[in-house]
């Protein structure tokens, strides 16, 4: 019997709170997935619906005193990141977990050189000296399609255009080569043509490396071009899971059929108004336990008070099973 390999990351039940002035507000409500080797998983949803949160999570960088996690499990080849010291939590970061921010402007520090913010994790993490690190800082700006590395080597952050910059956090990233890379909306801000070489940046080392990765975006198209399986989030919650073909061609769950059919098609007619969701997703003090989609379509009764299963109506397609909001003849043929 050939045994199941164990996955590079493993979440079970994670939930996360942010202290306030009215008492813990809980962002991510019990979430559960697993990453495998080589996998990009893509994380979608509308702003504020945990998201970000979750991953952060991962690398433990949740904003502190107040952000905490209230319950839950998160391994990464089997070892509990919950419960290791600080120490080991450092040495995981850099060596194991690389971290795309969503705003490289922000997260570059402006007071030090390129070349100096690169090489950190390089004498930190890896013990090389400081001749080695140079020479492989030049390597990774290379990599990462900088020209003239030697001389950006020496630049600081403001003197980058924005593309750049994530070109930048990426070498920072993938600096000691992870097992795990996190991009949180990599291409923000950025023009098409920029966005679709950093995208394209991001596969090919993924490739090269065999690393595993989690991309997210609002974007669905990235989505289908970059990963594969999707995770869909609302309010804290993960609401569908699939593999991306299988998302597009059949979406369970009322909410990623509304995402669908916001994004522009040959099916609209040319010019026309797109589709948009009613509302908006509720403050984290007014989300129910039930069905938080009923809730933003202004339903009541039960749907409100009990959450919905979770049903897999597939090996690899599961969702949140409300039987109001969802469509029940297409989950039971």
């Amino acid at each position: 019997m050939k045994l199941k390999p164990i996955p590079v990351l493993e979440i079970k039940q994670l939930s996360i709170a942010f202290d306030s002035d009215h008492g813990p507000q809980q962002a991510v409500d019990r979430v559960s997935f697993e990453l495998h080797q080589g996998e990009c998983l893509g994380i979608v949803g509308e702003s504020g619906c945990g998201k970000s949160v979750t991953t952060m999570a991962i690398a433990r960088l949740l904003p502190q005193p107040s952000g905490k996690i209230t319950s839950g499990e998160i391994r990464m080849h089997g070892e509990d990141i919950l419960n290791i010291s600080p120490k080991r939590l450092s040495k995981l970061r850099g060596q194991k977990i690389g971290v795309i921010f969503q705003e490289p402007i922000n997260a570059l520090n402006p007071l030090q050189s390129i070349g100096h913010q690169i090489a950190e994790s390089l004498l930190l993490h890896q013990g090389m000296t400081s001749a080695k690190a140079y020479k492989r800082c030049i390597e990774l700006l290379r990599l990462v399609r900088i020209p003239d590395a030697e001389t950006r080597m020496k630049d600081y952050p403001h003197q980058l255009s924005g593309g750049m910059r994530q070109r930048v956090m990426i070498a920072i990233a993938i600096a000691c080569r992870p097992d795990l890379i996190i991009a949180d909306e990599p291409t923000t801000a950025l023009d098409v043509t920029v966005q679709q070489q950093i995208l394209e940046l991001l596969r090919k080392l993924r490739l090269e490396m065999g690393s595993s990765s989690i991309l997210i975006t609002h974007d669905l198209g990235v989505i289908a071009q970059n990963c594969d399986r999707v995770l869909v989030m609302y309010a804290g919650r993960i609401v569908e899971s699939a593999p991306v073909a299988e998302l597009f061609a059949n979406p369970l769950h009322a909410y990623t059929r509304a995402l669908l059919d916001s994004m522009p098609s040959d099916k609209h007619e040319p010019k026309s108004t797109l589709p948009t969701i009613p509302g908006q997703v509720a403050d984290l003090s007014e989300l129910v336990e039930g069905c938080r989609f009923c809730q933003r379509m202004g339903r009541e009764g039960d749907c409100l008070t009990q959450r919905p299963n979770w049903i897999e109506v597939s090996p690899e397609h599961g969702l949140e099973n409300c039987p109001i909001c969802n469509l029940s003849s297409a989950i039971n043929p």
